[in-house]
């Protein structure tokens, strides 16, 4: 019993991990995309603004660059998000389990250790009634033997 507890904690302990590295990968991946976008969006400023292109024409593509870029974050981070929402479920899922299965086996366990005690006191009791016919017995043979 006592290695089942420790094998539903050990368990829960990699199941807690591994969604522990999937958020950081996760997270890891988002600040990369970010990064990437912010020197996208940079380079594309300096390009703009060169000697050939015009003030005009640099900011509507700023703005509609910003936009993109604006929209494709949200997009992606709802999906994160979403992502994220799954592994916490799933999660939660997993810490219900466990917490059914170390329930179920802590009953199991009880009731075993009862049984065992039960046993234990009737042994008791039938070891105490064997002593005692001995040493009627004992006594019966005595008296019997006083007499031949």
């Amino acid at each position: 019993m006592f290695e089942q507890n420790r094998k539903l904690y050990k368990e829960n302990e990699e199941t807690i991990l591994s969604l522990m590295s999937q958020i950081k990968s996760m997270f890891d991946e988002l600040k990369s995309e970010h990064e990437k976008d912010s020197q996208f969006l940079v380079e594309l400023l300096q390009q703009s603004f060169g000697p050939e292109s015009s003030v005009g024409i640099a900011d509507v593509k700023f703005h509609e660059l910003n936009e993109k870029l604006c929209e494709d974050k949200a997009s992606h981070q709802q999906a994160r998000l979403q992502a994220l929402d799954d592994i916490f479920s799933k999660f939660e899922e997993a810490k219900e389990r466990f917490i059914m299965q170390y329930d179920q086996i802590s009953k199991k366990e009880k009731s075993m250790i009862s049984a065992l005690a039960d046993k234990v006191a009737k042994l008791d009791k039938s070891l105490k009634i064997e002593e005692e016919i001995e040493g009627e017995f004992k006594t019966l043979m005595q008296t019997l033997c006083l007499y031949l």
